[in-house]
């Protein structure tokens, strides 16, 4: 399957993507003449928001560097930036819509989810049509969204692939050997968990940031879930050492959650605590297990 997908990505980019021609066109462009006219651009805007005297000594301090320094980096960056976040979008919304459709779910994605523990090689391990919706066409959108010349929309295509490829690495490396994790902070011990059983419904956010995670309650960190599955199994042995039983129900007991979890909502910011959790649900419940979007909200929180 991930050499289908490479035969795809490859079909886009000869059919689909700009042609030679533009290619050409955007590397020998007249590079000195577009920086000329951008340092126009911000002089005239500069004078007219700061007034002539401030904005000519702003602009006297910035350089005439400075038209050079924005033509080629700072734009770009913007450019990159404003890329990772359609792209985050795009899989998201999508993400979440194959697991929430059962139907999605079991003839597309569940292919991916195969990867009990991921691994490298395992990123791009999906059904072809989900591979080139989300990876395909989601970097495509992303670029032309942020209009990226054909240099800038390779570095942004190799940059999400690498970066899918280390979220699925299933190591933690430390920021010295792995600074990637200092500025996005999806990482391979955050996905980690969406690809346990038990976290299939949380941590959707891929492949650069979280803030949708958080922006929609679906945000579960790797510490909190570890509590939560280690609490568990302690009640649940301490039911069974009770109980002489090795019976155990994993069917969700949302029903018999007490108001103080219901309530987390308005007093703690969407963020039950582990032991509450476990302790709400009781012996006929899974912790991991939740039917409906109070409880989701309460069980992920926004401030884990």
């Amino acid at each position: 399957m991930v050499l289908i997908q490479q035969v795809f990505q490859t079909l886009l980019g000869i059919f689909v993507l700009e042609s030679d021609e533009t290619s050409l066109a955007q590397v020998f462009a007249d590079h000195p003449g577009r920086v000329q006219d951008l340092a126009q651009k911000v002089a005239g805007l500069t004078i007219s928001t700061l007034g002539m005297s401030k904005g000519t000594h702003l602009l006297r301090l910035l350089g005439p560097k400075f038209a050079n320094w924005l033509y080629w980096w700072g734009i770009p960056s913007v450019q990159f930036v404003w890329a990772c976040f359609v792209m985050d979008a795009w899989e998201y919304a999508l993400h979440r819509a194959f697991h929430e459709s059962r139907w999605l779910y079991n003839n597309f994605h569940s292919h991916h989810h195969r990867l009990y523990v991921p691994y490298a090689f395992g990123a791009l391990y999906n059904h072809p049509f989900e591979g080139f919706l989300l990876d395909s066409a989601g970097a495509a959108i992303s670029a032309a969204a942020s209009f990226m010349t054909i240099r800038q929309t390779i570095v942004f295509f190799t940059f999400s692939i690498m970066k899918t490829v280390c979220d699925h690495g299933g190591y933690a490396f430390p920021p010295w050997l792995d600074p990637l994790h200092l500025i996005f902070p999806n990482t391979a011990e955050y996905h980690d968990v969406h690809h346990q059983m038990q976290g299939l419904r949380y941590n959707y956010s891929q492949p650069f940031f979280i803030h949708f995670d958080v922006l929609f309650g679906t945000r579960m960190s790797a510490e909190k879930f570890a509590k939560m599955k280690k609490v568990n199994q302690k009640f649940k042995k301490s039911f069974k050492d009770a109980n002489g039983s090795s019976e155990e129900k994993v069917v969700s007991n949302e029903k018999s959650l007490p108001e103080s979890i219901r309530r987390r909502g308005k007093e703690n910011g969407n963020d039950a605590s582990p032991d509450d959790i476990v302790l709400a649900q009781g012996k006929n419940g899974d912790p991991t297990v939740t039917l409906n979007g109070e409880t989701y909200r309460a069980k992920a929180g926004i401030a884990t």
